[in-house]
């Protein structure tokens, strides 16, 4: 049985994904001492490769599981999802719902080929 990953048209997902404010977790990963001390332009470009992996996301939902991403964009969406998941009240208003569903479906599908191979 398939999952749907989305409860909304993919072009909507994919307004939700551009017009995410994704500046606060540049900031942290920034950080030298609470994040990976990354330069604005090398977080700048891992959030291009966040968006462009949340893109490809809700437009092959069917191929998520095979969808790669890098390290470090890994680790960006880390820092973005997991202060959401400790907080679930800001789940709503940080980041929209059929995105929270993408991210999960696909991290647990990524933990379950991981624990394979």
């Amino acid at each position: 049985m398939k999952t749907q990953l989305m409860n909304r048209p993919v072009e909507q997902v994919i307004a939700s994904i551009r017009a995410l404010d994704l500046e606060s977790v540049k900031v942290r990963l920034m950080d030298p001492e609470l994040g990976k001390g990354w330069t604005r332009d090398y977080a700048d470009g891992i959030e291009r490769g966040y968006r462009n992996y949340l893109t490809m996301l809700a437009k092959y939902q069917d191929h998520a599981e095979d969808i790669l991403l890098s390290k470090d964009v890994d680790e960006f969406l880390h820092t973005h999802i997991l202060p959401d998941d400790q907080v679930l009240g800001r789940l709503r208003g940080g980041i929209p719902e059929s995105i929270c569903i993408m991210l999960r479906t696909s991290g647990r599908s990524r933990l379950r080929s991981k624990k394979r191979g």
